[in-house]
């Protein structure tokens, strides 16, 4: 899409394909079952199924935003939760959902210093 996944990225998507946190991805081999039979954890979609939907969503919908590094994209919600939870009230962030394909939540600051998340759209 005109912008390369940075480590932290990377990292993210093989914690979300292997299923586990481990330090060190490098010597693990992800079987085609892991890829795109398997469902996710308490999710009726397969890795793949959830890659192929930020994908397409960043091509087609997104890619400006994401080329200029303004959608943060491949983070957890909790991590969204704590990288707001010391900033000023209104800073939000845009990341992908985990539980809708193609999904993206957008996470904001209130005015107590109160994270929220809106459902994924």
């Amino acid at each position: 899409t005109g912008r390369s996944l940075t480590e932290e990225n990377l990292r993210f998507l093989a914690e979300k394909a292997f299923r586990t946190q481990v330090n060190d991805y490098s010597g693990m081999m992800l079987s085609w079952s892991q890829f795109c039979k398997e469902p996710l954890p308490e999710r009726n979609f397969t890795f793949w199924e959830w890659f192929y939907a930020v994908m397409k969503l960043t091509r087609e919908h997104l890619r400006g935003p994401w080329n200029d590094g303004y959608i943060l994209g491949f983070v957890r919600k909790k991590q969204a939760e704590e990288m707001l939870s010391a900033c000023a009230n209104g800073t939000f962030l845009l990341r992908f959902s985990d539980s809708e394909l193609g999904g993206v939540t957008i996470a904001w600051v209130g005015e107590q210093t109160e994270v929220f998340m809106l459902q994924p759209f």
